[in-house]
């Protein structure tokens, strides 16, 4: 089962859908790590992907302290094999709110390029967690349950403007844009 996910393209929350590989969209997901940290934002923080997971996660030290200060760190991988790949970097708290999408382009047979899209918007995080949580599930019945009650604790979410106008800042200098004829995940 492929997992597609459509966003308002125009909104102000909205990461508009674009071509990119690893050397672009990792340094994005770093990048919201940080800022969650540095806002203490003491986020649920979810990594998924079709295949692995582990290319998603940092390493080293940043890795330790996103155990250390997050709520809750959780890891889904279907280890499937077939294409395309996908996955989802999902972060909620009571001041952030992010989900980042990719999905590999079939355009291109390296399996490299991605089409990523995302949201800043609370809404959106929730839609994306409500459609992957069965799927969380059948990988780990207890780690999918460990973040549905993490995510209970939270109280209102919502995403402050200035870490939303520094997100979507990055999105836009740090993802090229040099490909606008893949604009959606339907091309």
């Amino acid at each position: 089962m492929t997992v597609k996910f459509e966003f308002a393209e125009f909104e102000p929350r909205t990461l508009p859908t674009t071509l990119a590989t690893s050397e672009h969209f990792l340094p994005f997901i770093r990048l919201v790590e940080k800022l969650a940290l540095e806002s203490k934002a003491c986020p649920v923080l979810v990594y998924w992907s079709r295949h692995s997971a582990a290319k998603l996660i940092p390493h080293g030290s940043r890795y330790r302290q996103l155990m250390r200060d997050t709520f809750c760190v959780s890891i889904f991988s279907e280890e499937r094999g077939d294409p395309p790949e996908e996955w989802i970097v999902l972060l909620d708290s009571e001041i952030l709110s992010v989900v980042v999408c990719g999905q590999s382009a079939m355009e291109f047979a390296d399996y490299e390029h991605y089409n990523c899209s995302g949201s800043l918007e609370p809404e959106d995080v929730q839609y994306a967690y409500e459609r992957l949580f069965p799927i969380w599930k059948f990988i780990d019945l207890t780690e999918a349950q460990r973040v549905d009650q993490a995510r209970s604790k939270l109280r209102r979410r919502n995403s402050k403007l200035e870490l939303v106008d520094q997100l979507r800042s990055a999105w836009d200098t740090m993802i090229p844009q040099s490909f606008p004829f893949f604009k959606t995940f339907d091309n």
